[in-house]
């Protein structure tokens, strides 16, 4: 209880990017609270961080430590999905064990090589990448625009996220079967060798072929170790709708297609926001929105209102009221 109290005090002091000194990163270390400023002071924070630590960082566009992300901290900012006033960096290496990052925007990239555990909540993110095996991360109500190289994620999870497509060739090891649940994926390339070997269950899974004159490039192909449950084809752009295409005995239950129009009313979103979407497995909507559901915000609390008094009362003091709101 203690560790939140501090974290909410500091929300008090930098909420809504207010504090005179401007860009602010909190270091909560156990009992003790530190506060940084300016451009470097997420750099300046990880750098006196232990083990366990948690980083709160306020808006603004943060300077990455030259070295990766390895001391097993948890960095959450205030949100990644608003015109102005999110937490941003360029980009970060995160190589470390048990590191959760919300409410950030990548605006280039994030590499995750060697890392284990890693959290991914609430973030979006322009390019998602690695060169070396990561094991067992999660990415959860996020946007991926340019997830490449998937093929070095291992015992991976992505669950109510957008992605644009999956690029690269990213399922060499049959042996490795992730989980992808609740996402959309604007453009599917089910060819084998381009999407990356999973369960996938209530997706919603574009197809964009403007030469779709064949049945061959119609194809959402689903191929085996992979297995589809509940998800939903649609065609973005081309002539002709899709059709699911199953390969090697791949298992493919209660898939259907339906037109991009009546899922998004023609708009491509990110995050995507599905309208009209049937119900998937587990009974909720298929897409980001059903499942566990999708939030912008991070799960600390957050300041939406405050109101103080200028001037103190006949006591002497100051009227002070604040209202936070905090995500599951």
């Amino acid at each position: 209880m203690r560790k939140i109290v501090f974290i909410f005090i500091a929300l008090i002091a930098i909420g809504q990017n207010v504090c005179a000194q401007g860009m602010t990163a909190t270091l909560q270390s156990g009992d003790d609270l530190s506060v940084f400023y300016g451009v470097s002071a997420f750099a300046n924070a990880y750098a006196e961080a232990k083990d366990g630590d948690q980083i709160t960082l306020s808006a603004g566009t943060f300077s990455a430590p030259i070295e990766s992300i390895t001391k097993s901290v948890k960095i959450t900012g205030v949100g990644a999905y608003e015109e102005t006033g999110n937490t941003v960096f360029e980009s970060l290496t995160v190589s470390g064990t048990d590191n959760r990052i919300e409410g950030i925007k990548f605006s280039k990239i994030l590499y995750a090589s060697n890392s284990k555990n890693l959290i991914v909540a609430r973030c979006c993110i322009e390019k998602l990448d690695a060169s070396s095996n990561y094991t067992n991360p999660l990415f959860r109500e996020c946007v991926i625009k340019k997830p490449t190289n998937f093929k070095y994620a291992r015992d991976f999870i992505i669950m109510n996220c957008t992605i644009s497509q999956f690029f690269g060739t990213n399922n060499s090891d049959e042996e490795n079967v992730g989980n992808i649940l609740n996402t959309v994926i604007y453009e599917w390339n089910g060819a084998i060798g381009r999407v990356p070997y999973a369960i996938y269950k209530n997706c919603l899974m574009g197809h964009n072929d403007n030469f779709a004159l064949t049945d061959a490039s119609r194809q959402l192909q689903l191929n085996k170790p992979s297995e589809f449950y509940y998800n939903v084809g649609f065609k973005n752009g081309g002539y002709y709708n899709p059709f699911f295409k199953v390969v090697n005995d791949c298992i493919s239950v209660n898939n259907q297609i339906l037109s991009f129009e009546s899922l998004f009313n023609n708009t491509e979103s990110y995050p995507a926001k599905p309208q009209n979407a049937p119900t998937g497995d587990d009974g909720t909507v298929v897409g980001p929105y059903g499942g566990t559901g999708f939030s912008e915000y991070p799960a600390i609390p957050r300041i939406i209102s405050k109101d103080i008094d200028g001037k103190t009362n006949d006591e002497g003091q100051i009227n002070v009221k604040i209202e936070v709101k905090a995500e599951n």
